[in-house]
């Protein structure tokens, strides 16, 4: 058994995320014609309690299928990065990772939208075309990994914008745009394992980002009603 850690190409993804939104927000304002009326400054900070739900979707999304042990998710925030994520520290076969990635997008990404539009809610519509969008590397992943052998199996470890595949046939063939294969070499668990030790990690830098995204949206939203 070979292993291939990839790397996530953030800036390329985020051209990419960019590229894909534009369509999308068509078809949004489209659906939505007087959405301005309902999106506020005031409301953006559950735009990250949203986020923090799609992490919490994918760390169910584990558990649902009785191979994985609770001891080995871990969850976590790294703003400075971009990322907030669900981390999953044991090998685990191709059904059980293909599930887990795409929850948080078909939930409360699709699913959510058309309920929006079923009972005309706009901000719901909003926060989940964001989140369709922020699933941008779930579905870059859920492509990679669908297309391998069946054998391939997936771990996480200490870096939240990185991946193991695990695999006894060749995986170097299987290019994937934003996902960059970085190493590779055989299995030793003695150097391929996490050393995660916090159930819950959020980094000082991520604090620091999420005070002021809610104090900012919280004071312009108040100045927006001044004026």
């Amino acid at each position: 058994m070979k292993y291939y850690k990839y790397k996530m190409d953030i800036v390329l993804g985020n051209i990419v995320m960019f590229v894909i939104g534009i369509p999308l927000f068509i078809i949004y304002i489209l659906m939505f014609p007087n959405f301005y009326e309902s999106i506020t400054f005031g409301k953006m900070p559950i735009l990250l309690l949203w986020f923090i739900l799609h992490e919490l979707i994918h760390f169910f999304g584990y558990l649902i299928n009785k191979e994985v042990d609770i001891k080995n998710l871990y969850l976590g925030i790294c703003l400075e990065k971009g990322i907030l994520y669900c981390q999953c520290s044991q090998k685990v076969h191709k059904k059980t990772i293909l599930i887990s990635l795409m929850a948080p997008f078909t939930l409360i990404g699709v699913v959510t939208l058309i309920l929006a539009k079923i009972y005309n809610l706009p901000f719901l519509g909003f926060i989940s075309v964001l989140n369709m969008l922020g699933a941008i590397f779930d579905l870059l992943m859920t492509l990679q990994i669908a297309k391998m052998p069946k054998d391939v199996m997936f771990a996480e470890f200490d870096d939240p914008d990185a991946y193991y595949l695990i695999s006894r046939k060749d995986l170097t063939k299987y290019k994937t745009l934003c996902l960059n294969m970085i190493e590779s070499g055989k299995i030793d668990d003695k150097n391929i394992n996490s050393k995660q030790e916090k159930r819950i990690k959020i980094t000082k830098v991520s604090y620091i980002y999420i005070i002021i995204f809610i104090l900012g949206s919280l004071i312009v939203d108040y100045l927006l009603q001044l004026v």
